[in-house]
């Protein structure tokens, strides 16, 4: 009976460790983070550069974290990649790691974006106001 409950309680702490309750206090308000885009193999990507100033002023804004220029300073990165589909609509993805390994902390899967008033008419835009409103649901501690 003993070695029932030991081996149910080890069960349980490996469980806890490997839920993403255990994930979600990784990052926390002030956590420094570099984006990087990933060219697609999914279809015609949309200009990367373009897509990382929308990403870096939505996080600025909206969330608490710390957005650098250094990888060698962050701790983590932010894998952002958007599509083109059709004319002004927009797919995109965003996966966030741990710096300096691939452990994946989040990922959010394909976000499709239209344009909009409320996104000045953006379809990148609007994917990443999306992409950043679920990494706020999944850790609100550092929303703004």
């Amino acid at each position: 009976m003993k070695e029932i409950r030991l081996t149910i309680l080890i069960a349980l702490v490996f469980i806890g460790v490997g839920s993403t309750g255990a994930i979600a206090h990784a990052i926390e308000p002030g956590s420094k983070v570099f984006l990087l885009y990933q060219m697609s193999e999914d279809g015609p990507d949309v200009d990367g550069e373009d897509a990382i100033g929308m990403l870096k002023t939505q996080l600025v804004g909206k969330t608490k974290l710390n957005v650098v220029l250094d990888l060698s300073d962050a701790d983590f990165i932010v894998e952002f990649t958007a599509v083109k589909r059709g004319a002004n609509n927009r797919r995109a993805k965003a996966v966030l790691k741990r710096a300096g390994s691939e452990e994946v902390v989040f990922e959010t899967k394909w976000i499709r974006g239209t344009t909009n008033a409320f996104s000045g008419y953006s379809g990148t835009r609007h994917t990443i106001q999306r992409i950043t409103k679920a990494l706020i649901n999944e850790f609100p501690s550092i929303e703004r």
